[in-house]
């Protein structure tokens, strides 16, 4: 029923301090944690760093929060083909194999389900589907060994090949009953049956046989082999029913090296029955065995023989000892955690449980510790180390030693008929005195010995009570402790009063005592008569801790006095509690008091300041509030032992505020137990701490303290929606396993979910932390403590990123979150094609609205069009009208007057010279009139608005002007199309006298032999009226007043336009009139 699984390439989370002979310190997973069932088979980590644990009724998958369980389901298809698992093996694909008491099964991690393979056998049957072991190679083929020898699977190509035992072929498998496989350094299958060993090499036929050989030293001498390691430096080792064999490849061949086995001796192994072997990268060799524990084998550097045993049973009275002796496989993670399968339940001891070293009596061995209950520790000033139990008497461990092995400790107990032994086997104080002598409070006196140098037992000296020996006056029997305040003075801490010893060193019987009481009615008397702890502040003052609060001896020539200080609940700044555990003065002179209701500080800068206390409790991170114990390290941190664990804590960051509490330590890094005793700690001369309990006791350098530096990995575990699990491939949602699918997709009603993730760091996951972020949600990391889910509700639709990181058991962060990318989709009517759709009919409306819009305005433009239309139509008939009425009565009356004055001329007499000139004036004023009439009469014609009646009136005139007159008159564009080209009527009248008045100039003045009229449009529609001459020019500065040029610009500009005027002396004259773009008429 073995587990292949590949020797581990280097632990570097191992502690190269920790010592070989450290009793390790087991958690144990049972049916109630979770597990399917208490006996456990099989066990393999697989690529991502799960667990995976076999037991007889299920397949369970643990990530240190807790067992996911895989069992058979017949009406469900992708299960396993049985519950009871019997072996597990990894393939290079990081595919699972799991071999059941009814076939084997391939676990699918995409779906989280199974392939199953069954009925492979030629002659199916029970027998041959009950997969015993299984092992895979690094071909890529799946070994599995069965009732009916060995098959082979091609995972590609899903073909068996079947290798029976066959008794007349030696190169056949040895028997059909095939227990363990293991793939050795070389790509060799050792093959463990019920008929000895068969060793298959890739590059020869068949397989080699090794048989038992009863006689043969060299040679096997059993027959039933279950297991196989083989240790980093190739060293193979086979485990059978009859102990475990080094297998020793020589040039002849191979050699069998049984180690001795002799029951009941702590050098050999604890059983011979070995049902599983594993080879650790520290040269380590566990072999689990049927009814014997755990063995553990230590190897030397080089060398093939274990130098040391060390035996992990069940002990009953033991609770972190190995929950069952009866341990059917063994293997080591990647992290360097030991995991022990039992019948009893998954037993786990992680390297953290090791950093702190423990001493505790171990029954087996009498120069160990002589009771697990530590009450009192000291080294003296030769480098003695003391250890007072209660109900084992006081322990010595002689200097020089080392705690880096197993201790010998001698032991002294108290002995009613031997003199000067202990006065009682229960001590709860120790100390040194000036003279070097050792002090012991004990359950019956006060004893004192003054150790020898020469190895001597010491011999003691005790004081009691009157009526117990002549070294009586003791106030009461029960000594809690001692403290010397000069030599030979010393305070003595008992159930019943204080006392006041001076010790008398040459006649000890003769030594004084003066006992001090409790005293209700006065207020300077002790505060209690149960004194329980002696320490002096930083003044020198004498501190006594009681059953009910603390007082402080004022000595002067007045005698003796004490200042009390009792809890006051409506004081803050009182004591926390008045039971006094312990008192402590730190490196920098700061007096701490431990109660069972939190740490005190007392605040007192002088002897003579008012009593004020500052307390600590679990608001600042401890673990409890009862501490037991005090001390310090070389950093000036203090180390509380409490109830509920070791507790590191920062005074100046409690002081300011920031919580102070940097860690806290379990029974899981190592601690003797949570639960430390009153004043059971020590720190000596080279900075070692110690700690004791219950179950004996701590040491360690605090600055040495090993840690655990690996990142740990986070998987994410599990998808809820609305509270409810999301199985894998049962969904679009989830097509694939949670942990390894890289996205999701949820539609807008799906919007309360919930992720779980876990840390892969399996060491302390009570310890792991965590931190996560949806990116586009969260502004920022919510750090969750060591809750390991989130839940969001109402997500809006969009993009997020879900990221987790986590600490390990040492507070170290994830290297890289795990990240899952969520996408909420919007619902139908807020989706993109809804929103296209929606643009659509928007732009629809909009189109519609505008032709509406644009439909009446046009009804409404051509209305009024109409309407102008018609005024226009009026306007031009009346001009017309008026036109021809002008052209009728005012030419007619004109014509007469003209013929008139023609008949009037011709009636003169030549000598009336004055006459006649009168008369040519007023033929020359008719003419003119006559000519501004037809201007006047042409104006008002609506037949002749456009541009090119415009230039054509001109071209008349000038034609008509220049005729006969020397000058050559021509005009440039003259176009049709300037017809469709409209001026106003204002507008053609202002442009006909401009230029009408400039070619008369040019007749009159400028002396020209040509003049041209043209006119040209610009890029930007500007039209452009232009006529120039090449007359004698003339300087527009000193212009006569009687060429007009004022008045014509004035026109210009009642024309909408802008006149420029070119000319200089003897260069002709040039006059541009520049008009606004004229749109042709609509």
């Amino acid at each position: 029923m073995k587990t292949t699984r590949y020797l581990l390439p280097g632990i570097p989370f191992l502690f190269p301090l920790l010592l070989f002979g450290q009793t390790l310190q087991f958690e144990h997973l049972r049916n109630e944690d979770g597990l399917p069932d208490n006996n456990v088979t099989a066990l393999l980590q697989d690529s991502l760093g799960f667990l995976w644990i076999g037991t007889r009724d299920g397949l369970c998958r643990y990530d240190g929060r807790r067992f996911r369980v895989f069992r058979r389901s017949p009406e469900e298809a992708g299960t396993l083909t049985h519950n009871q698992v019997n072996c597990l093996a990894a393939d290079g694909e990081g595919r699972l194999w799991v071999g059941t008491r009814r076939g084997l099964n391939c676990y699918l991690p995409e779906g989280e389900g199974f392939r199953r393979y069954q009925d492979f056998a030629p002659n199916p049957s029970r027998e041959n589907n009950y997969i015993y072991s299984l092992c895979t190679d690094r071909r890529g083929f799946v070994w599995m060994g069965t009732y009916d020898g060995t098959f082979r699977l091609n995972p590609t190509t899903g073909t068996f090949e079947h290798f029976p035992a066959e008794p007349n072929h030696p190169r056949s498998l040895s028997g059909n009953l095939v227990y363990g496989f293991m793939e050795d350094q070389q790509g060799r299958i050792w093959m463990g049956t019920n008929n000895g060993i068969s060793l298959y090499d890739p590059e020869k036929p068949g397989f080699r046989q090794f048989l038992p050989r009863p006689g043969n030293p060299l040679a096997l001498q059993t027959k039933r082999v279950f297991c196989f390691a083989q240790q980093p430096d190739g060293t193979l080792w086979a485990g059978t029913i009859d102990g475990i064999y080094r297998i020793a490849e020589t040039s002849d061949g191979f050699e069998f090296h049984r180690l001795p086995y002799q029951p009941g001796r702590p050098d050999n192994l604890s059983y011979n029955y070995i049902s599983d072997l594993f080879a650790d990268s520290n040269d380590r060799l566990w072999a689990a065995t049927w009814d014997g524990g755990l063995n553990e084998l230590r190897f030397p550097e080089s060398g093939k023989h274990p130098v040391e045993y060390r035996h992990h049973r069940a002990h009953p009275d033991q609770p972190h000892s190995l929950s069952h002796d009866e341990v059917q496989t063994v293997m080591r993670d990647r992290s360097g955690i030991l995991w022990v399968g039992t019948a009893a339940g998954l037993d786990k001891a992680a390297p953290t449980s090791l950093r702190f070293p423990r001493i505790t009596h171990q029954p087996t061995n009498p120069n160990s510790l002589s009771h697990a209950h530590v009450n009192a520790i000291l080294q003296d000033s030769r480098g003695n180390l003391w250890i007072g139990t209660r109900g084992g008497g006081l322990n010595l461990l002689r200097a020089p030693h080392s705690l880096q092995h197993a201790p010998s400790f001698e032991s002294f107990r108290h002995h009613p008929l031997q003199p000067h032994t202990l006065p009682h086997d229960n001590i709860y104080g120790l100390d040194e005195d000036s003279r070097g002598n050792l002090w012991i409070a004990t359950y019956d006196g006060l004893a004192f010995t003054r150790p020898s140098s020469d190895g001597d037992p010491p011999r003691f000296y005790t004081f009691n009570t009157a009526s117990r020996g002549p070294m009586g006056n003791l106030p009461h029997k029960f000594v809690f402790g001692v403290l010397e305040i000069a030599p030979d003075t010393f305070w003595v801490a008992t159930y019943g009063k204080l006392a006041k010893m001076i010790f008398n060193p040459r006649f000890p019987e003769k030594s004084s005592f003066h006992w001090f009481d409790m005293d209700p009615a006065r207020n300077d008397a002790l505060v209690n008569a149960t004194t329980y702890i002696l320490r002096q502040d930083r003044f020198g003052q004498v501190w006594v801790g009681t059953f009910y609060g603390l007082s402080k001896i004022l000595e002067d020539e007045q005698g003796t006095r004490f200042e009390n200080y009792l809890h006051d609940p409506a004081d803050s700044s009182s004591l926390s509690d008045n039971y006094i555990n312990d008192l402590f003065l730190d490196s920098r002179g700061r007096f701490w008091a431990a109660t069972n209701n939190g740490l005190n500080l007392f605040l007192q800068s002088s002897p003579d300041d008012s009593a004020r206390f500052r307390s600590f409790g679990v608001r600042e991170g401890l673990p409890s509030e009862a501490i037991h114990s005090i001390e310090s390290d070389a950093k000036g941190l203090l180390w509380l032992g409490t109830n509920k664990g070791l507790a590191l804590f920062d005074p100046d960051s409690a002081l300011q505020g920031r919580g102070g509490v940097r860690a806290v330590y379990t029974f899981l890094d190592g601690l003797q137990g949570n639960e430390f005793n009153d004043r059971a700690s020590f720190r000596d001369a080279e900075g070692r701490l110690y700690f004791g309990g219950k179950g004996g006791l701590n040491h360690f350098f605090p600055r040495n303290l090993p840690r655990n530096e690996r990142p740990p990995k986070v998987v994410f575990t599990e998808l809820k929606l609305f509270n409810q699990t999301v199985l894998p491939g049962h969904s679009a949602l989830l097509p694939r396993s949670i942990t390894l699918a890289p996205d999701l997709l949820l539609r807008h009603h799906q919007n309360v979910l919930s992720i779980e993730f876990s840390a892969l760091d399996l060491s302390q996951p009570a310890k792991n932390h965590y931190a996560y972020r949806l990116e586009g949600f969260d502004p920022d990391w919510v750090f969750s403590g060591n809750h390991n889910s989130a839940t969001y509700t109402n997500l809006p639709p969009g993009h997020y990123t879900f990221r987790v990181k986590a600490t390990n058991n040492d507070g170290v962060w994830s290297s890289t979150p795990a990240a899952l990318s969520i996408e909420v989709l919007p619902p139908p009517w807020r989706s993109w094609w809804a929103y296209t759709l929606y643009g659509l009919a928007f732009l629809a409306a909009l189109y519609a609205f505008t032709r509406r819009r644009i439909e009446r305005r046009v009804r409404q433009v051509k209305r009024r069009a109409a309407i102008e239309r018609a005024r226009f139509e009026e306007r031009e008939l009346l001009r017309k009208k008026n036109a021809a009425d002008f052209h009728d009565e005012l030419g007619h009356r004109l014509t007469k007057i003209s013929l008139y004055l023609e008949l009037a001329e011709r009636q003169i007499l030549p000598d009336e010279k004055t006459l006649r000139a009168y008369l040519k004036k007023v033929k020359a004023q008719t003419a003119e009139l006559s000519t501004g009439i037809r201007d006047l009469i042409w104006s008002l014609d609506p037949q002749k608005d456009s541009l090119f009646d415009t230039l054509n009136r001109l071209q008349e005139f000038g034609d008509q002007l220049f005729d006969h007159s020397g000058i050559s008159f021509q005009t440039h564009g003259l176009h049709p199309s300037l017809l469709d080209r409209k001026l106003q009527s204002d507008t053609r009248k202002q442009v006909l006298l401009l230029f009408k008045e400039a070619m008369n100039n040019t007749l009159k003045h400028a002396s020209a032999r040509h003049a041209v009229l043209s006119t040209h449009t610009l890029p930007d529609g500007t039209l452009v009226l232009l006529f120039r001459d090449d007359g004698c020019g003339f300087d527009p500065e000193e212009t006569p007043s009687g060429y007009g040029l004022r008045n014509m610009k004035t026109r210009a500009s009642k024309a909408g336009g802008r006149l420029q005027i070119r000319s200089s002396p003897g260069e002709g004259t040039q006059l541009a009139l520049h008009l606004p773009p004229l749109k042709p008429p609509t």
